[in-house]
């Protein structure tokens, strides 16, 4: 009896052991003060952990902190409840915050960081708030630091501007080509007071001798942005046409209209003496010169105008056509001279070396000016409102404007024909396309503008009642003075160029022959 009791007790323990709990106090086998009752209450309870999974143990369970598997946040690092109920710590959260044990959201609680040039400060969920403006001052590291804001810039001095650098200002000294710190704080900065730069350079046009008006506008002196002309010849009886060469300049004296008064002169381009080509001239008008000969028109209305030549340094005087209707405009190429007569309204030329006069064109409306090229003879005429053009050899006559308003001078370039309509003190300057087109206006409001000449760049005018000498864009732009009223701008009228300078008539008794820088 005692064995098998033995052998049940090995028993008991052996199976007790394979489900993990403590085999009961061998001192209790064979005890028979033991009740049954109390041996059935022993063997129904569960050990203190009895198997259970650790979230179901009870957080106060007797020497437990908090139940198997459950998460809490310590500061901003998780902890985790193991298996015995104790505490174990988690890797803090790196710009994250801790909430329910877990690490979530984009930062850290009371972080800082900067969103431009404001502070934002990390809330309680883990977002970033709404980020609080430095003004004044640099936002680094989460932080609103230093004496400026990034942008921001002031003048320290009238030559030094002082730009704000990770909120400390820094030195940025103004130099050419703008020299000049201008503005109000916060935005400031270095600047061409003058208003223009040159060449790398910033230049006051309005007293710059090699900024005169404008870039490269070279004078010897500079008033108001416009070089004083020079004077060329004075003293002279009506000055009109002009023209020029690479060695001097030639004009027409009308003297008193109806007289032979008239003269034919010349100046060198740089002055000096004045040469007379030809004197006792009726009423001469307008010039023309190429390679050996100057060419001009005698006006005289009264029906016996003439066209006439001289050589350039002077010599006999040819007549190359007479008994002319008022001859006005001339103009010559390599073979011949071409001119119109304002009362006989005709379009005329003849050979250089002198010939048969033909007529190219007749009817026309009071004939003012005339120019020429390669292929065409361009003119204006002054009563009927148009400007005009025939083949150099003759044939059908084109309008390429109507509806003009006394049109006074003409000129041509590869592309474009160019006029004044004189009028005060509306007058314009226009152009057309040389095949014919819509007409544009170059320059309005302009007094009573007169002789017009072209180069590559610009147009040049004189503006007769202005009275001053213009100078515009050949496509358009605006127009500048290049001489202004003065003892050197009265009634300017013919305009001539080269490739430096400006040359005008004062059509006044007593007039003058004038120079001025491009």
């Amino acid at each position: 009896m005692a064995m098998r009791a033995c052998m049940g007790w090995i028993a008991v323990t052996v199976v007790l052991w394979a489900c993990g709990a403590q085999p009961p106090d061998r001192t209790s086998i064979g005890d028979d003060s033991g009740s049954d009752s109390d041996s059935g209450a022993d063997g129904g309870q569960a050990p203190d952990d009895g198997g259970a999974t650790p979230s179901d143990a009870a957080p106060d369970a007797p020497g437990r902190a908090c139940a198997p598997g459950s998460k809490r946040c310590a500061g901003n690092a998780p902890q985790i409840c193991d298996s015995q109920g104790a505490w174990h710590d988690q890797t803090a959260c790196t710009n994250q915050t801790c909430i329910s044990g877990s690490c979530t959201g984009v930062c850290a609680p009371t972080q800082n960081t900067c969103d431009g040039n404001g502070v934002e400060t990390c809330d309680a969920s883990g977002q970033w708030g709404n980020p609080v403006d430095c003004a004044n001052q640099t936002c680094s590291g989460g932080a609103c630091t230093g004496v400026c804001a990034p942008g921001q810039a002031r003048c320290a001095s009238n030559t030094m501007l002082q730009t704000c650098g990770s909120g400390a200002w820094q030195d940025q000294p103004c130099t050419q080509p703008t020299p000049t710190c201008s503005g109000s704080f916060p935005g400031p900065s270095c600047v061409c007071s003058t208003g223009t730069v040159c060449s790398g350079t910033c230049v006051d046009e309005t007293t710059d001798v090699s900024n005169c008006g404008y870039c490269g506008h070279s004078c010897v002196g500079c008033m108001a942005g416009v070089c004083p002309a020079i004077t060329l010849a004075s003293g002279q009886d009506y000055p009109s046409g002009i023209a020029v060469d690479s060695t001097s300049v030639y004009w027409t004296n009308s003297g008193t209209p109806g007289w032979s008064s008239g003269t034919v002169m010349k100046v060198p381009i740089g002055g000096g003496s004045v040469t007379t080509l030809a004197s006792s001239q009726a009423g001469p008008s307008h010039i023309a010169v190429d390679s050996t000969s100057v060419y001009w028109t005698n006006f005289n209305d009264g029906g016996a105008g003439s066209v006439m030549k001289v050589p350039i340094g002077g010599g006999s005087v040819t007549t190359l056509a007479s008994s002319q209707g008022a001859p006005s405009g001339i103009a010559v190429d390599s073979t011949s001279v071409y001119w119109v007569n304002y009362t006989s309204g005709t379009v005329m030329k003849v050979p250089i070396g002198g010939g048969s006069v033909t007529t190219l064109a007749s009817g026309q409306d009071h004939p003012q000016e005339v120019a020429v090229d390669s292929t065409s003879v361009y003119w204006t005429t002054w009563s009927g409102g148009t400007v005009m053009k025939v083949p150099i050899g003759g044939g059908n006559v084109t309008t390429l404007a109507s509806g003009q308003a006394a049109l006074a001078s003409i000129a041509v370039d590869s592309t474009n024909v160019y006029w004044t309509n004189y009028s005060d003190p509306d007058g314009t300057v226009m152009t057309v396309p040389i095949a014919g087109g819509s007409a544009m206006t170059l320059a309005s409001g302009q007094s009573a503008p007169a002789g017009i000449a072209v180069d590559s760049t610009s147009l040049y005018w004189t503006n007769d009642s202005g009275p001053t000498v213009m100078r515009a864009p050949i496509g358009g732009g605006s127009a500048s003075p290049l001489s202004l009223g003065g003892s050197g701008t009265l009634g300017p009228w013919g305009i001539a160029v080269d490739s430096t300078s400006v040359y005008w008539t004062n059509n006044t008794p007593g007039g003058a022959v004038m120079r001025v820088a491009k």
